[in-house]
This record gives structure tokens, C-alpha cells and sequence, in this order.
């Protein structure tokens, strides 16, 4: 990318405040570079930047469709990199339409309709040279004499220091511990850097002259930050050895990169920020070339007790001959696979006899032949020998895109072998037999013999279609392999894998796992997957499945990124800087020049005191809401009881957490309408309609049903006592009309939803309907089809919560059993325990949607000799169901023996008797244990582990304050104050606004505290609380716009973007649990309190410019309404806004790459959620780009800036929708629609741009100092 420069033929834009930084310094050159110059100009324009930028998103665009039916390595070769010496891709229309968007079908083209694109590198090719072009013909040395010579020096030293921290991470052994700094000394030096650059902060502070108020606040604050840091730092130990080695990494890179700037500046001054950047630029590209040329990633499979010198690249395959017969060692022939052509014969001299290829298939699916039912026709199978005897294989269609659940290409096919004279002679009666040949036994050893042998005179060869191998100068062996679960769950917290490296008779001994990789002899190390005992064979043992990269030069990245945000930083800075004085001195001459008289009440002091009112009532209001209701005399305490801690999902959780979730899962609701009044007695389903039907003989005289809203816990409580009358209860909600009226349903029900009874009574029907849309592809799926799954879905989890939380059938008592001997009584419950506990597991098996099994009751909790209790009593957490069982045997025995069933027992005895009194005491005691048995846990991480009291009831009180839904609601209130301010007395109460939305910004960063100390993490971990963050972002960069400006533009955007992020938030807390438990590969708290709010916060300033350029549009039309002052604010706040966008979307999108390098050593991907983070910062790029070549100006950057918002939802929400990638969650098809619409309203948005203005006002570009004030 060029630096911003104007072009030839236009004259210096002062007004813009890079080109203010670099006015061209005149100097002499001699006629040959003057004559270099104008040959080089062309391509250092900055048009040709921002044309190569749109390409560059049009590519990474394609490039992302593409991957939703090929595989992610052939995109990469095809349309990214030119490593095959191909320079062009041919672009069909169809990548256009992917299937995901068209559940009907998408438009389908013929093959010769199309066009050819370059691919990224020869786009990247063009960018360096317009790169090199610009800054040898646009910049020039600043310095003179001694300064010059010192920068030389300085800028020398930066480059050896670059190379060295770069090819210091390539050394052939880099172990923990090899390192120059320990983490203490790191976490030391850090510490006093801070205190360092605490003091230089206050220096700067207290060198303004008179009157920079805004630069001394700016630099105090600074101090202070950098100051409780240092403090931080001394006081306490250093981070986790993990999150030490991080930040060694790229501290050093900062460093190499300060020592850079440092040299920059002081060659080429005001522009030194800008050339360190495009310099990191540049080594980031140069990196991805050499990626493509010379990493090598393959996957090293080890058994427990297994040494392996070898591993796997899993994208070449390779079929191998074998010889045996020499007892030291084996001859191997191995020919490539792309050798393998259907109808091609391969002859060589080392091979024992010719292979003739019969058919070969790059991804194909292997059956036995035993599997085809009668009538089923199976493939075509022309094996003689081996396998190909008993299995058959036929193509199956590549991996697409980055699989999340690892699925890759297992290649296949049939080989005729040959004697060499046979061949030659053309005798096929010569022939050794037909073989079938697949990859999957080297995929999933111990399922199927590795090799094939083959007969040739008295001597035996073996034969094999495998993946490639890379063999290595050492060998490992695997120790152990653990892997530890959540909770309750199957699901992997961290997988971990001991091993001993050996090496020409040295060996260490060394850990790895998820995101702690081991770097030893050029190669990268990562724990990539575990493989549990017997999955393949009885008799396989623990198997881990670590991903080997050859990756020289890893840090390069690490190095480029610091260099570009060293370099943002200092040349955003500066302006900055210059943007604080600029407005210090324009306030100052406000004020001198304000002569007004004397005012009794000063419009400004009465806006903040209302305001500060407003916020004292609605802040006072969301406080209130924590407290514990009330409860009356013979009221059941509901609230009390939903505040119990159970774990689901691998985390604890109140009671009252679960049946929101669950209800919401159901219902789309957190409360449902119970039926009151007669028709709740009912058990006649013609009685209790919402609404007579005219046409309906069987409904007429029928009262419409009244019911009153009830809290989830209220029906989960009714689950657990009286099944019976939970099955009433109205909580499945199904929103097509074609699924109702085919289950002979009522279709005008208010609020779509209907019982269990009433499913019940046309389950057979539904069980039909849904099984067989179930067996069409989750693709190709009608809308009437997706919607009876999803019903049948919500009838499997409704069906589940029952299984786990009702009551089981009670057990004969001891007359009926008919023997009062203890040992027999305590096998029947054992047996029946064991009945009980089967069925929720087969259940489970079967229907993947239940998830895992609710936790409710602590069985070990003050437990007394669990040697009396039945066999197969748990000694943790376990289900409602399975402690009824064992309280029924505890009640016989001795309650003692169970003291936390018996008391739950209690709980819901007094509930179905209906008796409160005993239901609120038998809660009392019920929490009483809870606390005694919390009390003798010794530390936090004991508590945590299995009963965190503390975490659980702040959920419970978060629960009941729901302060989104109610932030979302008095944002309204802000907005309406800040149209207000518009019309009436703007300096009142566009303040009053102002400071209510700064209350409100008050309960929303405590509401996000609140989450991360349930949670136990940084504030985003998922969908939901990205959109939660976003607001949050837009919310604050909207009241520091305010702060600025006071022109009413940051009260709007602060509450519109804020009631617009917390509503769609809403809308994505359906998926269920908004504070799930972490995958392993992402259960790292570095990465996600960086990158994960680094790329959010890009999110947020993206879409922050993007409401600025709404505004300007919806006024540009309207006469008079933007005048010449209010485009200037606008323009100014908006190129600001971008600049920050483009330093927080880059820095975060860095970060992914990086967190995926320490995490499966592969720093870019390509993946598509990656991919979307980079169209956000080429697109920012653009807008800026184009705004320092002065091809637009105020109205364009609005226009781009709005349909900025689409590339960022493209990002957010699109990829997820395409169902592929690592990050292909949040589908649905709601929300298919919902982003459609959004993208429309912003084209449409966007349109107004080209209306012709009421009023003309003069756009040309505003003064240097007026933009600069901007930035």
C-alpha cells in the first residue's frame, strides 16, 4: 500500500494531515531519478493502492465461498498462492450463490461461464512494488548531518535487532527453558519498564505550556495506568508459564520494533510512523510466500508406550512396495499420488512388477460388502485380491473448508498389478491381481491391516496407499496421554501429552498440550487431538495425535505486527496530540470571545443536574431489581429455590439459570402462560383452545383458556413433582404453519406454543414426519422440513428434561419385594440405579441434541459410610432421577447415608403437597448444608471445582436484575432526550443525555464484570457476548465523541447502537447457555482477553463509523439540515473513528493469527471467520486510502463507511452462516434473514448518497487544520 501522497496532476491537499506530516522536501536530483521518478509514478499512485485493495477483498472473498465445497488446502493453492506457477483462477458464478443461502436452491450456471481473476500473491506481487514505488518516489529524507547519521545507525541496529529476535526463534532447540529470560526476569523488566514509562508520562504531562489541558489529561492519565500496572508487576508473581512465553515473544518484537521507529523518525520524522508500517506490511506478505513455499505441517499419530520417528502430511498421499526380505531393514518404493491417473500404467526399474491404475478417487468412503441390503445396489468393484474382496470404494466429495471436526480427504482407488513381461507383451492374463488401495487403514490403524501382500514367484511384497511420511533424526515416545472433561461432560477441558524426545543418545523429557506447544530441531510441536482407548480396535490403547510444523522464521509475524502497531501508535498518536492542542486553543478563544452577561440559571449546569436525576432513578432502579423478592405467608419462595447450585454443561450454575435456558430453548421464552382457572383441571384438550374456532364443531361453546405468566423455575419445579401436570404446561413453541396444520393443531395460538399432551396425542405423526426429513441432507432441506426437525428437536430436549429431572416409578417396598435381607435390597437398587442411569445414556447416544445430563444433586455431600449405600452411587454431582432411586433406599436404611437427597426430597414433597410453609423451611435447611459442606472446602480452587456458592449466587441475582433488557429499554429514554436536544434548548439537554447515558454506561461495564466473574473469563467467549461487547464499544466511543464535539451526534449514536447491540444480543441468547464452558483449543485466557477483544473493539469502531455515516446520509438529502459546520463534524469524527478502527480491527486480526500458530502452528489459515477479520481491515484501508488520494471526501467516506457495516456483519454473522470453517457456529435461518435485511437497508442507505442535495452546501475539502483536528 502507498503512503498518502496526492497525485502528479492535482495540487497538495493541506487540509488532510498525513500529507501536512510529509510536504515533499525539495531537493536537487539529477535528470536520471528524475527520469526514474516519472516512470515509477504510475505505480506509486494511490489509486492503483486502493484498486489493488479491492481486489485483494474481492479474492479473499472468493476465496472464503469457495471453501464451502472444496478443500481448504485446494482454495489455498488455487486461489491464494501461485507455488504451482499458476497466476490466474477461473471465478464461476456459482461460488456466488452458496448453498447455505439457498435452502430452495441456488441458481445453477454451466462451467463455461466465468472469468479469470489473479490470485493473492501476484495481487500482493503489484502491492509491494506499489509499496517500494511510493517510497521511492514519495519520500524523502527528512534528516541532515549528524541527525542523519545517528538515524542510519539507529535504523541499522533495528534491522539486526529484527533479524536476530527473528532467526533466534529458528534455532534447533528451543525448549522451554532454552530462553535467554526466565519468566521471572521477564515479568521484572516489564514491571520496570512500566515505572519507566509512568515517569516519562509524567514528564510529558508537566511540559505543555499554559493552557494544553486536554495533552496534560491525556498524559496523566497515561501515568497513571502505566504506574498501577508497574505496581501490579512488583507485587505480584509472574503469569502463567504459558502466558510468559507469549508475552516474551512479543516484547522482544515490540522492542525490535521501538528501536525501528526510533530510527524512522528520526530519517524521515513526521513520517517515520507511516513507513514502519508499510515496512511490517511487507514482511508480513514476504512471510506468507515463504509459508507457501517451504512449511511443511503433518500430523505425528502415537499409542501409549508407542516411539515414533515419523509423521504424516495428511494432503499428499503416496502408494508404497514393500520389501521385506532383508531382515535389518525394509525397501520402500513410494510413488506420489499424483501419479495415480485412471487408465495410466506406472513402470520404473525399482518397482517389482508394473501398476496399472484402474481408478483413483482424491476423497472416497469405504463399506464392506456384507453392509448392502437386499435389492441395495453397490458400486462397482473390480478387486480380485486382498480387501478389495471383502470392502468396496467408491468417490465421495472433497473435505470442504477448514472442517471443525477434522474431517480430511482419505484418498482411495484400484490398482491392477502386473509382471513386467506381461506388460510389456500386453498378456493380461499375466496379471497379479486387481487390489483395492485406501489411506484409511494408516488413518485409523488397528481397524484394518495396514498392508496387502502380494505374491510375486516365492518371494512376498507388501502394498499400501498412505500418507505421505517425513521421517525424522529423533524419536518420541508417549508416556501418557490425558485428557480431562468438564464436568458432567464428554467434552474436552485441555488435552496434555507426556513425551520423551531422544536423540543421538540424549533424551528429555517434555510436556505439550492445547496452546503450549514444544519447538525443538526447526519443527513446532502442537497438541492437535486425542483418540480414546478402543476406538481403534478392542485392543488400542490412548492415542494423541500431535500436528508437526516445519516453520522456520515463526516469529516473523510476531515481528510484523509489532512493527505496525508501533507504528499506529506513534503516527495516530502524534495526531492526536495535535488534534487536543488544536482544540485547547479553539476553546480558548470560545471563551475569550463570549461576552454574554450574566445568566441565573447556566443552561449547562441545569442539563447535567437532570441528567444526573434521570440517572440516579434509573440506575437506583436496576440496583433494586438484585434483591430477593419478598415473600408472602404461604407463598412458595421460588427465587430461593432457583438460586441452588447444579452444573450442566460443564459449569455450575443456578437452578434458575437452567430452566431459563431450557425454556428458552422451548418456549423462545424465559416465562410461559400457565393455564389458571378450570381449564387447568382439564384433561380434555378441546377445552383448553386459545380461541373458539368457528369451523370447529368440536370447539364450539369452548371458553378461551386464561393463563398468567409464570417463571421458568415454576415449570421445571412442576418436571420434577407432578409430570403430569408439566405436560400441560404450554412451552414448545412451533413457528410454521404447515408443521401445525399437519399435526391437526391449532393455528391461532397467541404465542405458537403448545404441550406435550397435545404433541403426544400426534406423536406417531410427528415421529414419521420428522424421521423422514431427518434422512434428507441438513442442505437440501425444505423450510417445512428444517422446521419438523427442529420440532422434533424441542421434543427430544423436553423429553430429556423429564427423563433427568422427573421422577422415576417408585420401587417395591419390602413387603412387596417380599424379603427384608439388606445385602438383596441394596442389588435391587443397585439394579434399578443401573436400569435408570443405562437409559439416560442410550438416550443421550441417540439424541445428540439433549446434551449432557443436568446435575443436580451433590451425592458425596456429607455422605457417612458410602460403603452401605448401593453400588454404582456416585461419588460426585449426579442426576434428579438417579437420587430419587438412592433416596428411596436412604429413607429404608438411614437418611444419614444421603443427608442432600433426603433434603431436596423434602423440598419437593412440601412442593407437590403444596404445602409453602414446609417447601420455604425445607429449603432453609437444604442451603444450611450446602454452606456447612462449602465451608470445609479449603481453597478457591476446591470450591470452584465443585460447589462455587459465591459465583452461583451472583448469577442468580444477575438473573433477576436483567440489566441488558432493561439498558436496552432506558437507552430509548436517551435517544429520545437526544432528538430532543436537537430541537429544545440543546445545551440542557443534550448534557442530561449525555450524562444519563453515562450512568447507564456505569451498570453496563458492571453487567459485563458480572458475566466475567461467573464466567471466569474475559468478556467475549461467544456470539452472544460479542454483541454484548460491541454495544458496549459503540456506547463508549459515542460518549467520547460527545465529550468533544457536544453536538448531540455521540448521545445518538451511544444509545442507538447500544438498544441495537443489547436487542440482537437478546435474539442470540436462544442458542441457550450464553456463558458456556470453552472448547480446549480455545480455553486460553491470553488469547481471548487479546485478540478476542482486540478484533471486537474493530467491530465496534467499524460500525461506530459506520452510524456516523448514516447520520450524514439521512441529513444529506434534507434541506438545510447539514451545513457546511455540521458536515465538518461529522467528516472529522468519522475519519477519526476509521483511523481507530483501522489500528483495533488490524491488531486483532493479527493476534487470531498469531494465537493460531501457538495453537496447530499455522499463523493464517485462510479460514473463513480469518478471513472476514481481513476484509474488515482492507476495507478501513480503502476508505482511507481513498480519502488521502482525495477521490472522496466527506459524502464518499459516508457512503463507504455505511456499507462498512455490511463487511463487518459479513464478518460477525455471514461466514457462520455458510456452515464451514472453525468458527461455523450461530447458523440459523432466522438469522439468514435477518442479516439480508441488513444488508439491504445499508445499499439503500447508501443510495443517498447520490441524491442531489436540497441545499447545496460548498464540500470542498476542509482546511488542513480542521482535518487534522480529525485525527
Amino acid at each position: 500500500m502507498a503512503t498518502p501522497h496526492e497525485e502528479a496532476t492535482q495540487p497538495t491537499n493541506k487540509d488532510l494531515d498525513l500529507q501536512e506530516d510529509s510536504l515533499l522536501h525539495q531537493t536537487d536530483v539529477s535528470e536520471g531519478w528524475s527520469l526514474v521518478q516519472t516512470i515509477l509514478a504510475p505505480l506509486a499512485s494511490l489509486k492503483l493502492t486502493v484498486v489493488l485493495l479491492l481486489l485483494g477483498i474481492f479474492i479473499v472473498l472468493v476465496g472464503t465461498l469457495a471453501q464451502v465445497k472444496a478443500d481448504i488446502w485446494a482454495v489455498i493453492n488455487d486461489y491464494f498462492r501461485s507455488s504451482n506457477g499458476e497466476f490466474f483462477v477461473w471465478i464461476r458464478p456459482s461460488l456466488f450463490f452458496p448453498p447455505a443461502f439457498f435452502p430452495d436452491g441456488a441458481p445453477q450456471f454451466p462451467d463455461y461461464l466465468g472469468f479469470w481473476f489473479p490470485k493473492g500473491w501476484v495481487i500482493g506481487f503489484f502491492m509491494l512494488l506499489n509499496l517500494a514505488a511510493a517510497h521511492l518516489v514519495r519520500f524523502k529524507v527528512q534528516a541532515k548531518g549528524i541527525r542523519l547519521g545517528i538515524g542510519i545507525l539507529t535504523l541499522a541496529a533495528g534491522i539486526v535487532l529484527t533479524t536476530a529476535v527473528i532467526l533466534g526463534g529458528s534455532g534447533t532447540s528451543m525448549l522451554d527453558g532454552d530462553a535467554l529470560m526466565n519468566s521471572n526476569t521477564v515479568w521484572t523488566l516489564s514491571s520496570l519498564a512500566l515505572m519507566g514509562l509512568c515517569g516519562l508520562c509524567a514528564y510529558a504531562a508537566a511540559m505543555p505550556e499554559e493552557g494544553h489541558w486536554s495533552r496534560r489529561g491525556l498524559f496523566i492519565g497515561l501515568a497513571a495506568v502505566c504506574g498501577a500496572a508497574s505496581l501490579y508487576g512488583l507485587k505480584n508473581d509472574p503469569f502463567e508459564a504459558y502466558v510468559m512465553r507469549i508475552l516474551h515473544q512479543l516484547l522482544t518484537a515490540t522492542l525490535a520494533s521501538t528501536v525501528l521507529m526510533a530510527g524512522c523518525v528520526l530519517i524521515f520524522k513526521k513520517r517515520g510512523g507511516i513507513v514502519l508500517i508499510h515496512a511490517g506490511i511487507g514482511l508480513m506478505m514476504a512471510y506468507e510466500v515463504l509459508v507457501g513455499l517451504q512449511h511443511i505441517e503433518s500430523q505425528m499419530r502415537i499409542e501409549e508406550g508407542q516411539t515414533v520417528t515419523f509423521s504424516r502430511d495428511i494432503r499428499e498421499a503416496e502408494l508404497v512396495v514393500i520389501d521385506s526380505s532383508d531382515p535389518e531393514e525394509d525397501t520402500v518404493t513410494a510413488i506420489p499420488a499424483s501419479r495415480l491417473q485412471a487408465g495410466k500404467t506406472i513402470q520404473h526399474e525399482l518397482l517389482p512388477f508394473d501398476i496399472q491404475v484402474v481408478d483413483y478417487f482424491p476423497n472416497s468412503d469405504l463399506r464392506a460388502m456384507a453392509s448392502f441390503q437386499d435389492g441395495e445396489e453397490a458400486p462397482k468393484n473390480p478387486a480380485t485380491k486382498g480387501m478389495g474382496t471383502r470392502f468396496v470404494t467408491f468417490a465421495a466429495a472433497p473435505a470442504a473448508g477448514t472442517d471443525s471436526g477434522g474431517n480430511v480427504d482419505v484418498p482411495a482407488g484400484y490398482v491392477q498389478l502386473l509382471p513386467k513381461q506381461a506388460a510389456a507383451a500386453d498378456e493380461p492374463d499375466g496379471e497379479l491381481g486387481t487390489y483395492l488401495i485406501t489411506a484409511f487403514p494408516d488413518m485409523a490403524p488397528g481397524m484394518l491391516d495396514e498392508t496387502q501382500s502380494v505374491q510375486l514367484g516365492e518371494k512376498t511384497y507388501e502394498l499400501a496407499l498412505r500418507y505421505k511420511r517425513i521421517y525424522h533424526p529423533y524419536a518420541i515416545t508417549l508416556k501418557d496421554v490425558q485428557k480431562n472433561d468438564y464436568k458432567g461432560t464428554n467434552n474436552a477441558r485441555d488435552y496434555s501429552s507426556y513425551i520423551e524426545v531422544e536423540q543421538d543418545g540424549t533424551a528429555f523429557n517434555q510436556r505439550i498440550w492445547m496452546n503450549n506447544p514444544m519447538r525443538f530441531a526447526g519443527s513446532t510441536f502442537y497438541q492437535s487431538s486425542y483418540i480414546p482407548a478402543g476406538a481403534m480396535g478392542r485392543s488400542s490403547r490412548e492415542i494423541t495425535v500431535l500436528q508437526v510444523v516445519a516453520n522456520r522464521g515463526w516469529m516473523a509475524p510476531y515481528v510484523a505486527c509489532m512493527m505496525v502497531v508501533v507504528g499506529m501508535f506513534g503516527q495516530f498518536g502524534a495526531t492526536l496530540l495535535r488534534y487536543l492542542d488544536r482544540r485547547d486553543r479553539a476553546r480558548d478563544r470560545e471563551r475569550k470571545g463570549n461576552t454574554g452577561g450574566f445568566m441565573l440559571f447556566d443552561t449547562h449546569v441545569v442539563g447535567f443536574g437532570i441528567g444526573a436525576l434521570l440517572a440516579v432513578i434509573s440506575v437506583g432502579y436496576m440496583i433494586g431489581q438484585a434483591r430477593v423478592p419478598a415473600v408472602k405467608p404461604g407463598e412458595f419462595d421460588l427465587a430461593r429455590f432457583g438460586q441452588l447450585p447444579m452444573w450442566y454443561r460443564g459449569r455450575a450454575m443456578p437452578i434458575d439459570t437452567y430452566a431459563r435456558n431450557t425454556l428458552l430453548q422451548l418456549a423462545d421464552r424465559e416465562t410461559f402462560g400457565m393455564i389458571v382457572g378450570d381449564a387447568a383441571e382439564s384433561s380434555d384438550d378441546s377445552a383448553n383452545v386459545a380461541t373458539p374456532d368457528a369451523d370447529d364443531e368440536a370447539t364450539q361453546g369452548a371458553q378461551p383458556v386464561k393463563t398468567k405468566r409464570a417463571p421458568a423455575i415454576r415449570w421445571l419445579l412442576d418436571v420434577m413433582t407432578d409430570e403430569e401436570a408439566a405436560r400441560k404446561h404450554r412451552v414448545i413453541r412451533i413457528e410454521n404453519s404447515d408443521v401445525i396444520n399437519s399435526l391437526g393443531l391449532e393455528d391461532h395460538r397467541a404465542g405458537l406454543v403448545y404441550s406435550l399432551d397435545e404433541l403426544g396425542a400426534n406423536f406417531e405423526t410427528l415421529a414419521e414426519q420428522a424421521q423422514a426429513a431427518a434422512q434428507v441432507p441438513a442442505k437440501e432441506r425444505s423450510l417445512r422440513e428444517k422446521k419438523l426437525v427442529e420440532l422434533a428437536n424441542k421434543v427430544v430436549l423436553a423429553s430429556f428434561v423429564e427423563m433427568t429431572m422427573g421422577r422415576p416409578p417408585e420401587l417395591p417396598n419390602q413387603e412387596q419385594f417380599g424379603s427384608t435381607d439388606p445385602r438383596l435390597r441394596r442389588e435391587m437398587f443397585s439394579r434399578f440405579l443401573a436400569v435408570q442411569r443405562d437409559a439416560i445414556e442410550e438416550f443421550r447416544t441417540e439424541n445428540r441434541v439433549a446434551g449432557p445430563s443436568p446435575l443436580l444433586i451433590p451425592m458425596h455431600l456429607g455422605v457417612k459410610s458410602p460403603e452401605e449405600l448401593p453400588r454404582g452411587t456416585g461419588s460426585d454431582w449426579d442426576t434428579l432421577s438417579s437420587a430419587h432411586v438412592i433416596g428411596q433406599y436412604a429413607e429404608e436404611r438411614d437418611p444419614q447415608l444421603a443427608p442432600a437427597i433426603v433434603a431436596f426430597e423434602k423440598i419437593l414433597k412440601a412442593y407437590k403437597e403444596h404445602d409453602a410453609d414446609r417447601f420455604n423451611s425445607a429449603l432453609t435447611e437444604y442451603q444450611q448444608l450446602l454452606e456447612q459442606f462449602h465451608a470445609k472446602l479449603l481453597t478457591s480452587e476446591e470450591s470452584d471445582a465443585d460447589l462455587p456458592l459465591a459465583r452461583v449466587d451472583a448469577e442468580a441475582q444477575f438473573n433477576r436484575q436483567a440489566l441488558f433488557t432493561n439498558l436496552s429499554i432506558f437507552y430509548v429514554l436517551v435517544l429520545v432526550l437526544a432528538f430532543l436536544g436537537w430541537i429544545i434548548v440543546p445545551e440542557a439537554t443534550q448534557r442530561a443525555a449525555f450524562v444519563l447515558a453515562l450512568g447507564l454506561l456505569g451498570v453496563y461495564t458492571y453487567a459485563i464484570y458480572m458475566r466475567m466473574y461467573i464466567s471466569g473469563r474475559p468478556p467475549v467467549t461467544n456470539l452472544y457476548s460479542s454483541a454484548v461487547f460491541i454495544g458496549w464499544g459503540t456506547v463508549v466511543g459515542g460518549l467520547i465523541m460527545e465529550s468533544l464535539t457536544w453536538k448531540g451526534l455521540g448521545n445518538v449514536i451511544a444509545a442507538a447502537t447500544g438498544f441495537a447491540a443489547l436487542r440482537i444480543a437478546d435474539g442470540l441468547a436462544t442458542d441457550g447457555d450464553t456463558i458456556a464452558v470453552m472448547e480446549a483449543v480455545l480455553d486460553t485466557q491470553f488469547w481471548l482477553a487479546t485478540h478476542v477483544v482486540c478484533i471486537t473493539l474493530g467491530y465496534s469502531a467499524t460500525f461506530l463509523a459506520g452510524a456516523l455515516g448514516i447520520l450524514y446520509l439521512c441529513a444529506w438529502p434534507i434541506p438545510g439540515l447539514l451545513d457546511k459546520e455540521r458536515e465538518q463534524t461529522i467528516s472529522r469524527n468519522l475519519y477519526a473513528t476509521l483511523c481507530f478502527a483501522t489500528f483495533f480491527s488490524f491488531f486483532g486480526t493479527v493476534l487470531g493469527g498469531l494465537w493460531a500458530d501457538d495453537s496447530w502452528g499455522r499463523f493464517w489459515g485462510w479460514d473463513p471467520k480469518e478471513n472476514g477479520a481481513l476484509i474488515i481491515v482492507l476495507w478501513n484501508a480503502v476508505i482511507l486510502h481513498a480519502r488521502w488520494g482525495a477521490m472522496i471526501k466527506g459524502r464518499g467516506m459516508a457512503v463507504l463507511a455505511t456499507l462498512g457495516n455490511i463487511v463487518v456483519a459479513w464478518s460477525w454473522f455471514g461466514v457462520n452462516e455458510l456452515g464451514v470453517g472453525l468458527h461455523s457456529y450461530g447458523f440459523t435461518e432466522g438469522r439468514l434473514r435477518w442479516l439480508a435485511l441488513f444488508i439491504v437497508s445499508q445499499i439503500l442507505l447508501a443510495a443517498l448518497g447520490v441524491i442531489p442535495r436540497g441545499m447545496g452546501v460548498d464540500e470542498t475539502q476542509p482546511s488542513s487544520e480542521e482535518l487534522t483536528s480529525a485525527g
